[in-house]
């Protein structure tokens, strides 16, 4: 098979392998609007895609924001590329904001599959043979909390941009286009910030090899370069803050408008102890506890309850990164990138919030489906049948909950 028939064949097995896992979500989002739903269900298929942050993406794309900044805390990244869609298109706001994201989730597994195979070139082996690489895009693809990655959100377009961030950085595209793509990437989420800590990194890195390691040397090279290019790859985020300041007076109406949604308002004093103490992690558990899972989620499996999944997910990720890190699997940028997107959320949200939403923000740690695919590859081809198998049907329960609104009833999801 020639370079270009191979590469055809490629994106076939993309596509087909992001449809068949996308079954499992489209189906469940079927069952849990029209089969069981809430009391709060939809009354439409594509409403089952379109739930909790979604409706507020829905009335942005639609309106604008107008409400602001009650709606600020919505980055501008999604909205603007849906309503790119929906105009050009003629869709409706809903069917624009799922089109685009399940776009974006297709084209992060062909930009994950190209870098394993990059990664794999320059650092000797370190992601393993092909079949390594279609385990790690089908731990993504059929992850339980991947249903967000098809649903009207930020984080299909957030993968995107931090795979394509990443990659652009493992081939050194120029500094510039790094920026750019970074600075996009703080337009989507609050978190992309994480993306600039790891290009200078990428600009230390390549100053030391331009040096020759000399640290005077690195140091006199890093300087002006980090100086013009950071603030470049801040573009996305520093324009959505102009443009509220314009707007609204308040260029940080985005963080204000987060003590909207917390749980329990609290000054920064009051959780240190807490947070180092991670007792956001057990304290769902502890029966009695305001902050045990039952008491804000009525559902009576606790595998099924969003309240009692989220810090074990959380922890799970956690624990990949730590095995990426022992077996140097990974490498230092994605150590840095991983450390910061689970770090960020849990230091400023998950006291407050009780780790509401955890389990989504970690889904975007693509580094750790890295460390997944390895694992798996060590396990008999029974077990591996037996993992997805179990992973299909926990994204297929999570999301007909998602679409039958039991989300917005407990509020856990965020």
């Amino acid at each position: 098979m020639n370079g270009r028939a191979r590469s055809t064949w490629q994106w076939v097995v993309w596509a087909a392998g992001h449809y068949l896992t996308s079954c499992v979500v489209f189906v469940a989002v079927w069952i849990g609007v029209f089969v069981a739903p809430s009391v709060r269900a939809p009354r439409s298929y594509l409403g089952g895609f379109v739930q909790i942050d979604g409706i507020s993406h829905e009335e942005l794309v639609t309106r604008g924001y107008a409400d602001a900044p009650r709606t600020a805390a919505r980055f501008p990244a999604y909205i603007v590329l849906s309503w790119a869609v929906e105009r050009l298109t003629g869709a409706s706001a809903a069917l624009a904001l799922v089109l685009t994201a399940n776009a974006c989730f297709l084209a992060a597994l062909i930009v994950l599959a190209k870098y394993l195979a990059e990664r794999r070139r320059v650092e000797g082996g370190v992601a393993g043979p092909p079949q390594r690489v279609d385990l790690t895009l089908l731990a993504l693809g059929l992850w339980p909390f991947s249903l967000f990655f098809r649903m009207a959100y930020t984080e299909s377009l957030f993968l995107l941009c931090a795979i394509v961030s990443m990659y652009a950085i493992e081939r050194r595209w120029p500094a510039w286009a790094i920026a750019l793509v970074v600075g996009l990437t703080t337009a989507t989420r609050p978190v992309g910030v994480a993306l600039v800590a790891v290009f200078a990194m990428h600009l230390w890195q390549e100053s030391r090899r331009n040096a020759l390691r000399s640290p005077a040397r690195s140091l006199r090279s890093f300087v002006p370069r980090a100086a013009l290019w950071l603030p470049l790859s801040c573009w996305g985020l520093i324009a959505y803050m102009a443009y509220l300041h314009l707007q609204f007076g308040d260029a940080f109406a985005f963080a204000h408008a987060q003590d909207m949604w917390v749980r329990r308002a609290t000054y920064w004093p009051e959780k240190i102890v807490p947070l180092v103490a991670l007792e956001p992690l057990w304290s769902p558990y502890v029966h009695g506890a305001t902050t045990y899972w039952r008491s804000y989620d009525s559902g009576n499996n606790p595998l099924l309850s969003f309240g009692f999944v989220n810090p074990i997910v959380f922890v799970l990720t956690v624990a990949a990164v730590v095995t990426g890190a022992i077996k140097k699997w990974l490498n230092g940028r994605e150590l840095l990138l991983c450390g910061l997107l689970l770090g960020i959320p849990y230091v400023t949200m998950a006291y407050d919030n009780i780790m509401l939403g955890q389990a989504r923000f970690a889904s975007v740690v693509f580094p750790a489906y890295i460390v997944l695919g390895r694992l798996l590859r060590r396990l008999p081809p029974w077990a591996i049948a037996v993992f997805f198998v179990l992973c299909a049907l926990l994204l297929g329960f999570y999301s007909a909950l998602f679409a039958g609104g039991y989300g917005q009833t407990c509020r856990v999801l965020y």
